[in-house]
């Protein structure tokens, strides 16, 4: 047994290894370092209607944080969120959606593991239109001019890390003016604007005309919020891919411990 076999090892015999491995090795030697940057979000806002993300985690040690939200009311209109990230993973979970009646969604899910990226939907509908279950990444669903939903939309971050956001709902999204608005259209516009947007009274014929329209009655509103009305983020997992920081070669120590046998 290995027990055995040291205890017959002399004290010369110590000094011995310990001085060839001081020689090899170098007195000190470096352990790796893992890294993170892992979070999640529900749901956030830009625009109109800003919302900071919430319920956010974030975890730069490894350890898994978790979080939920109950109920949101209408227009946002959602049952639970719930996040979690740590371990070079997280995920977000959006359940019993239903945004104004124009977009509704049983079970959105949102991971991201080891920087890759992935979205699910369960029983979703936009105007009426049926979501696709597995979205391709930035796949885009036009409900009409004035809204736009784009899903599973990934972004390479600088710092090396993924971010995936489920559902990115964009409410007057850039496009051409001469497109024409159709009263449906502007009804889904009427149930997802903010209460603070004063809108037309007659449906404008075209997004053109729909913009100018709505700059006179809110004050240049539209252009001080950029080309979009508002910008919805519904679950958002970033992670980042395992890797570890090389430890620092051994450098040899010169050593005057005699070696004797």
């Amino acid at each position: 047994m290995t027990s055995r076999k040291l205890a017959g090892i002399s004290a010369a015999g110590v000094g011995a290894a310990t001085a060839v491995t001081a020689l090899l090795l170098g007195a000190t030697s470096g352990s790796a370092q893992t890294q993170f940057n892992d979070s999640a979000y529900g749901i956030a806002a830009e625009g109109l209607l800003p919302i900071e993300p919430t319920p956010f985690v974030e975890s730069t040690d490894g350890e898994v944080v978790t979080d939920e939200l109950l109920q949101l009311p209408q227009p946002l209109g959602v049952g639970v969120l719930k996040v979690e990230a740590g371990a070079h993973a997280a995920k977000a979970q959006a359940l019993d959606v239903n945004l104004a009646e124009v977009l509704e969604l049983r079970v959105l899910t949102t991971t991201c593991d080891n920087a890759q990226g992935d979205v699910e939907l369960l029983g979703g509908s936009l105007a009426g239109q049926e979501l696709p279950a597995e979205p391709a990444p930035s796949e885009t669903i036009d409900a009409s001019p004035l809204v736009t939903v784009e899903l599973n939309k990934q972004t390479d971050n600088e710092d090396g890390t993924l971010t995936v956001d489920g559902l990115v709902l964009t409410l007057l999204p850039a496009g051409d003016p001469g497109a024409p608005v159709a009263p449906q259209d502007f009804e889904q516009l009427e149930q997802l604007a903010p209460q603070q947007l004063a809108l037309p009274a007659e449906v404008p014929a075209t997004v053109g005309e729909l913009r100018a329209q709505l700059d006179e009655l809110n004050g240049d509103l539209t252009a001080q919020q950029g080309q979009t009305l508002l910008t919805v983020t519904l679950t958002s997992a970033t992670c980042g891919a395992e890797k570890k920081t090389p430890a620092p070669k051994p450098k040899p120590v010169e050593t005057n411990l005699p070696v004797t046998g």
